[in-house]
């Protein structure tokens, strides 16, 4: 207590220790207050506290000597001495919260995966992925069972393979060139040899990569297809009943969606463009009209909509409505989320910091969205999985500009209450201090912002 001398004569009444909650702002009904007690101050110009309902959890904190505190003659503070400060996670250690802060009531903590899942995580550590990683994938691409790391590095012009031990640790990095600018990734068997390809989004460069691999950790030498206006995603699905898989990548520069339908060999034909106007910035693949055919939704950032392409089971698509959704959607999802055999829709909604959750009717049509509203910011993915073991579909949501990782739990019919933050570390800034077109990383950032703006 730096600013006050004397000694307080009504301690536990005059303070205020609060942590902001999920919106992140103080005087808010989500805040969490704790209770402070003195360990016998006698003189001097700092008193000490002991947090009685601790431990304080990682966030943002608020401490408060408000004006009814008093010195021995009874003058009171001329206005709240207040000071702001953030508790960091550590790496490879859980901060209990109110219900187990006792020994007995600990966690046990290991980095094996438990037998229980409950939906949470523990940040154990930090693996090298090399400059500026934009997406990243999971996936077999060895003869072993074990999960592989695939990584699209936005200025580097490649995807880094950290290849995995199976109990939680990865190999080194190995690299594989794509084009300039690698912002997506999607997977799958591309030429039939049952060893898993990718297909990258390179937006800088305005080309699709496809690299096969060799089932060893390694990729053959790209194939670029080129004619793409800053592409900003990529998925892939047998789109035209083949068997073969096929590619749509949104086309954030000139409006449209592309279509590549396989050849079976790895390689791609002649394609067919969709004009959605805007800025589509990513795809979801799904049958929302539960007719056999693949149908397409894509997110469009510059309207704030998503647009449902129909499928005609031939690799061609009609484009029937636009959905309404928050603002500058990013990221968008399809999953079955209440329990009704129909497929719904989440979108991550950049702009107004919020998450829609429209349930699908079966038939193409969608019912009135539900929105999530947050505190953190530029939330451009999403990822759909069974969290906690439970049956149902929980999200999972990065927060690009709060450098947070947001976890939805499904309360088991489609709702979801509020979510639960991790701080996995700090993600850099976009640069905005170049001007000048050049291959230089800070650029292909800053033009990438800028599209936006």
């Amino acid at each position: 207590m730096d600013a006050l001398d004397p000694f307080p004569a009504d301690p536990l009444n005059a303070f205020d220790l609060r942590a902001a909650g999920t919106d992140g702002q103080f005087g808010t009904p989500d805040d969490v207050v704790y209770r402070l007690n003195t360990t016998g101050y006698t003189a001097g110009v700092t008193a000490s506290f002991v947090i009685v309902d601790g431990p304080l959890q990682p966030g943002a904190y608020r401490f408060t000597a408000t004006t009814s505190l008093r010195d021995r003659s009874g003058n009171p503070l001329a206005a709240p001495f207040v000071r702001l400060f953030t508790i960091l996670p550590v790496n490879g250690f859980v901060i209990e919260n109110r219900a187990n802060d006792t020994q007995g009531q600990a966690t046990s903590l290991s980095v094996a995966a438990g037998s229980n899942p409950d939906g949470s995580f523990l940040v154990v550590s930090n693996l090298a992925a090399g400059p500026n990683p934009y997406f990243i994938v999971a996936g077999q691409f060895t003869a072993d069972t074990n999960l592989d790391l695939l990584v699209a590095k936005l200025c580097g012009g490649n995807v880094g393979l950290n290849v995995g031990n199976g109990d939680g640790s990865f190999q080194a990095q190995t690299n594989f060139a794509t084009g300039s600018g690698a912002v997506a990734l999607a997977t799958g068997d591309f030429n039939g040899d049952t060893k898993l390809d990718v297909a990258v989004a390179n937006y800088s460069a305005g080309t699709v990569s496809v690299l096969l691999g060799n089932g060893n950790g390694s990729f053959q030498l790209a194939s670029n297809y080129a004619g793409f206006s800053t592409p900003y995603s990529v998925a892939s699905a047998d789109l035209n009943n083949d068997g073969k898989l096929d590619l749509a990548i949104p086309n954030y520069g000139n409006g449209t969606v592309r279509v590549l339908l396989g050849v079976g060999d790895g390689s791609f034909a002649t394609s067919s463009n969709y004009l959605v106007n805007g800025n589509p910035e990513v795809v979801a693949v799904g049958d929302v009209n539960e007719d056999g055919k693949p149908d397409l939704l894509v997110a469009n950032y510059g309207s704030s909509v998503v647009h449902l392409l129909l499928g005609n089971g031939n690799g061609t698509f009609q484009i029937v409505s636009h959905l309404a959704a928050g603002l500058n959607p990013r990221g968008l999802a399809l999953g079955y989320l209440n329990n009704d055999a129909h497929l719904d829709l989440v979108v991550a909604n950049s702009g107004d910091n919020s998450i829609s959750v429209a349930f699908g009717n079966g038939d193409g049509t969608f019912q009135a969205r539900s929105n999530y509203l947050f505190s953190s910011s530029d939330v451009y993915q999403l990822v759909l999985t069974d969290l906690n073991g439970d049956g149902r579909t929980d999200i999972v949501a990065p927060s690009y500009g709060s450098s947070r990782l947001l976890v939805f739990l499904n309360s088991g019919d489609g709702t979801f209450g509020t979510p639960s933050v991790y701080f996995p570390g700090a993600i850099p800034s976009r640069s905005r201090s170049a001007t000048s077109i050049a291959t230089d990383c800070r650029i292909w950032r800053r033009q990438i912002t800028a599209a936006r703006a």
